[in-house]
């Protein structure tokens, strides 16, 4: 675990001013991120010299944060997961099972991402809501928990298929690599899995169901 050493301080912008901090030792040696001393880092994590933990947050697992990322405020990060590229973890929120936060993504407000799943294009998640299964959400914006839905294996390539609103509100679909409008996931699989046409329309006739309980209500994340 990271310890702190010669009453070392830092300010990670928070409005809490300076508290009592260390810089954390990668597992290669070198120098990482600030973590504060109510966090912890396990020895065995990576923490980049530009990214920070703090507030009570724990990153540990063989996990990384990285590019300029942060965890804070009682948020924690594991089993091997990775928060990168400017993305923020924070109000207590999870990610776990080998899951990834990137590309400016925010996962807030006691959310979950789990079972190695993405979140990244700059999406939110929050409003407690839970991400797991190996979904995929892109630029998506969840703001509670009936927000996503993610079911499977379907398809000729036993994909999941994922719903969430994109940043618009509009309803969003990730099957393996495609992602695109929920109107138009009918079209793509006669397209591309003619053999399976009855059971994605099983899968549109299911999501129009959850989209038409959705009552958008959105923040930006903290």
């Amino acid at each position: 675990m990271t310890s702190i050493e010669n009453d070392s301080t830092h300010d990670f912008g928070d409005g809490k001013g300076a508290v009592s901090a260390a810089r954390h030792v990668n597992p290669d040696g070198r120098e990482g991120g600030w973590v504060s001393t109510c966090s912890t880092v396990s020895a065995d994590t990576w923490v980049s010299s530009d990214s920070s933990v703090s507030d009570g947050s724990h990153v540990y697992g063989g996990s990384s944060v990285s590019g300029s990322s942060h965890v804070y405020r009682g948020s924690r990060v594991y089993d091997g997961s990775r928060v990168y590229d400017g993305s923020r973890v924070s109000g207590g929120s999870i990610v776990y099972d080998g899951s990834r936060v990137y590309d400016g993504s925010r996962v807030y407000d006691g959310s979950r991402v789990s079972g190695g799943s993405h979140v990244y294009r700059g999406s939110r998640v929050s409003g407690g809501s839970r991400v797991s299964g190996g979904s995929h959400v892109y630029g998506g914006l969840i703001a509670g928990t009936r927000h996503v839905l993610s079911l499977g294996p379907v398809g000729s390539e036993n994909q999941r298929a994922t719903l969430y609103p994109n940043g618009d509100g509009v309803p969003w679909v990730n099957v393996g690599c495609w992602t695109g409008p929920l109107s138009d996931l009918a079209g793509e699989a006669a397209r591309r899995a003619p053999d399976h046409v009855a059971e994605y329309a099983a899968v549109v006739a299911l999501f129009e169901v959850r989209v038409a309980e959705w009552s958008m209500s959105a923040g930006d994340g903290a």
